[in-house]
């Protein structure tokens, strides 16, 4: 009999972009690791990574890291009036810069203000203090991701202030620096903070880093969104072992899925418990699922 294995191992390698994708290995795999017979991969602990890329895959309407069809999609569901993006677990504001740029790329920089500024959320300090001096580190494989989103304009964005072999540090160009304003915050708690209509929500390949309480309350704020509201998750959430417990308790509070990874509030779903917060519940209680 197969054992079974629990773990997630990740692909050893520099990039940013390979590095963060996880291997489930089998479990002799593990064993040669521990054994250190198996130099190939590497566990990384979950609630002390801040892995990020450019222009990640996994994005709605998104193919070969082109966010294009994502700037499109967005430009065209909300074709007036003030969007109010928020990006939780920004990070290093990789993922911030990628949308704005393919926002000002898509419907050009006047038009795009009405996305901006992104708010970008992340409860690490020190990545978020990083992030707010305007400077951000990469690699090759963002290099030619940016390059190839911003048909060769690279320089309009960016300016290379270090390089060292394959790994940059950049300085953010304005416009795009104003176009993403950075804060410190747990989700749960900066959910409070989500206001106005036309409201993008942001929480991508970070629920495997909550714990149960703190998933929780983060999906009983989102229950509060209003109809029409896009939530955004990332493959690594739908990918980890949590059993059913995400998408269950997404549908429990009325999101639907809309394209790969984009939810949406639907206008139709009626809140048909009086006690919410039990309702909601449920699926945490019959959940065995803690974070790593």
């Amino acid at each position: 009999m197969q054992k079974k294995f629990s773990a997630v191992l990740y692909k050893n390698t520099e990039t940013k972009q390979q590095y963060h994708k996880p291997y489930y290995t089998p479990y002799e795999d593990y064993v040669s690791f521990k054994n250190g017979t198996n130099p190939n991969f590497a566990i990384v602990k979950i609630k002390n990574s801040n892995s990020t890329q450019f222009f990640r895959e996994d994005m709605p309407y998104t193919k070969d890291s082109d966010y294009s069809g994502f700037a499109r999609f967005l430009n065209e569901r909300f074709s007036e009036g003030k969007v109010n993006v928020y990006d939780f677990a920004c990070s290093d504001g990789s993922e911030a810069y990628s949308i704005a740029i393919s926002l000002i790329e898509e419907m050009g920089e006047e038009e795009a203000q009405r996305f901006f500024p992104i708010q970008a959320i992340d409860k690490d300090k020190q990545i978020i203090k990083k992030a707010a001096s305007g400077t951000i580190e990469c690699d090759t494989v963002d290099i030619e991701n940016i390059t190839k989103n911003t048909h060769g304009k690279f320089d309009k964005y960016f300016e290379i202030i270090e390089q060292n072999g394959e790994n940059y540090v950049l300085k953010v160009k304005e416009p795009l620096k104003n176009a993403v304003n950075f804060k410190m915050g747990k989700i749960e708690d900066r959910l409070d903070d989500v206001e106005g209509s036309n409201k993008v929500v942001l929480c991508r390949n970070m629920w495997p880093y909550l714990s149960k309480e703190s998933m929780f309350k983060a999906v009983l704020k989102l229950s509060n969104l209003d109809n029409d509201s896009l939530v955004v998750i990332g493959n690594f959430d739908r990918d980890h072992e949590m059993p059913s417990l995400l998408p269950r308790a997404f549908q429990l509070i009325g999101l639907k899925e809309l394209d790969n990874n984009m939810l949406i509030k639907d206008e139709s779903f009626e809140r048909r418990f009086s006690n919410r917060n039990d309702y909601i519940m449920t699926p945490f209680n019959s959940c065995n699922y803690t974070s790593n």
